[in-house]
């Protein structure tokens, strides 16, 4: 039941694209195609990209690719995104307005390669400003800027050191090899948290030493603190370079060493006492709510704006297993802020439900509540939990539909 045709054009448009790469470049594509190449790809076209694709390559002549890693579906707002609906982010309209390492930063940390996910504004923001400008931003707002204040700039000479020194230090010089073996594994999710495990680190270290008082009672201590504060910042810099390429290059920039060159190994490698900072500027400014209010009506008005009725026949709704059901269990969904995942009571099975009713009822609220429940909807995985049908309710107000005193797994007609 495979159409193939529409494939076998969009799998040379590939090979085009490589051409024409190499005509304005004035090399030859082949080595570049054929060096360990990795195909990532949506799971809903593995078919057509572990067979048709590899065939058509084969028969040309081409290296197959190392390995295939297939996504898993992304929605928003906890609803599946459609452009003919407008229920979407243009990442051109997204980068009008926010920094792209931003979305680079969201997507890495909130979507595994291994379940689905969603985008939610609230939790975009959320990230940004707790993980990002909190932990991240915070860590190297004040690394830099007490190094300008106390040091003129200028990374101090380290003194004695002591055992929470020494195991900041192990940490930052293990963070390469830790980072590597997990985008190795395409586990690029884990990556980015081993990164910003150093900078939650550096913070309680900062902290603990309290270098704005030690500069006075103890030089030696607030010295070797802000140096291998620094040497964190530059660890962090190099290893940010995949997932945040901006500001790493930012960060990179602070450290002065933006004429330099470097590989993953030169991460761990210390800069030495004496070594000039450039000015620093706060690197992750916080989101206003007002800000992410904003988006979330333009998304719901673009939504308003893009509805048509749609005309079915007697015989579509006739298809149509609608029942009236009892909610049993109900809990919420890790991760997410709106949905609630239920357990609802047909008389004749018991289905799992994933709703959209979180910002609505808690779950002791609805258990036991009749509902009315489509049965013959095709399973779905919403953050990685199996929905085997939807729960009828009014779509602002959220009120669940209400059967009245019809028994359970009564059909509706």
């Amino acid at each position: 039941g495979k159409i193939i045709y529409v494939w076998g054009e969009a799998f040379l448009g590939y090979i085009s694209s490589a051409a024409q790469w190499s005509r304005r470049e004035g090399e030859a594509w082949e080595p570049y195609w054929d060096d360990g190449a990795v195909h990532f790809i949506g799971k809903d076209i593995i078919y057509h990209h572990s067979i048709f694709w590899p065939s058509l390559l084969l028969g040309y002549g081409c290296q197959l690719p190392r390995t295939i890693v297939a996504g898993e579906y992304l929605s928003l707002e906890g609803l599946k995104m459609s452009t003919s609906k407008n229920w979407v982010i243009w990442a051109s309209e997204f980068m009008e307005k926010f920094d792209y390492n931003l979305l680079r930063y969201y997507l890495v940390a909130n979507a595994p390669l291994t379940r689905d996910t969603d985008f939610s504004w609230d939790d975009f923001q959320r990230r940004v400003n707790d993980e990002l400008a909190d932990v991240l931003g915070n860590f190297l707002h004040r690394t830099f800027s007490f190094t300008h204040r106390f040091y003129g700039g200028e990374i101090p000479e380290p003194k004695n050191w002591n055992d929470t020194d020494q195991a900041l230090e192990q940490q930052l010089k293990e963070l390469p090899g830790k980072v590597s073996r997990h985008v190795e594994k395409y586990q690029f999710r884990e990556g980015l948290r081993e990164i910003i495990g150093l900078a939650k680190a550096g913070n309680k270290y900062f902290n603990d030493h309290e270098p704005w008082k030690a500069v006075k009672s103890d030089p030696q201590d607030a010295a070797t603190c802000l140096y291998l504060c620094n040497q964190a910042a530059k660890t962090m810099a190099i290893l940010l370079l995949p997932y945040l390429p901006g500001k790493a290059q930012d960060i990179i920039k602070i450290l002065n060493l933006d004429d330099e060159k470097f590989s993953w190994n030169d991460a761990a490698q210390f800069l030495p006492a004496g070594h000039k900072l450039a000015p620093a500027t706060p690197l992750f400014p916080k989101i206003d709510d007002e800000i992410i209010e904003k988006e979330k009506e333009t998304l719901y008005e673009n939504l308003e704006e893009k509805k048509v009725m749609d005309i079915i026949s007697i015989e579509d709704f006739a298809r149509l297993d609608l029942r009236v059901g009892k909610i049993i269990g109900a809990e919420s969904v890790k991760g997410s802020e709106n949905l609630l995942k239920l357990m609802v009571d047909l008389k004749d099975k018991q289905i799992q439900v994933v709703a959209g009713l979180a910002k609505k009822y808690q779950p002791a609220e609805i258990i036991n509540q009749k509902v009315i429940v489509l049965v013959n909807l095709k399973p779905a995985k919403l953050f990685g939990i199996k929905s085997e049908g939807m729960v009828l309710a009014t779509q602002d107000s959220l009120n669940l539909l209400n059967p009245g005193n019809a028994e359970v797994g009564e059909e509706i007609k």
